[in-house]
């Protein structure tokens, strides 16, 4: 697993490719549009659940989409 998120990958995340079960976020068709998965850390986990009670994301977990 790569550790590392880019700018895009995260600009195209849905609320469904992050997985708390197996602490994993699920990059679709990423840079050579391949499919991956990242790490997750707990820390992630905490700051993307407090953004997740915030903005209230329904598909997209950013507004850029």
């Amino acid at each position: 697993m790569q550790p590392v998120l880019r700018r895009a990958e995260m600009c195209h995340l849905k609320v469904s490719d992050i997985d708390s079960t197996r602490m994993v976020i699920h990059v679709r068709q990423g840079k050579g549009g391949r499919d991956r998965d990242v790490l997750l850390t707990p820390e992630l986990l905490e700051t993307l659940r407090e953004y997740w009670r915030w903005m209230k994301p329904r598909t997209y977990l950013s507004r850029a989409q």
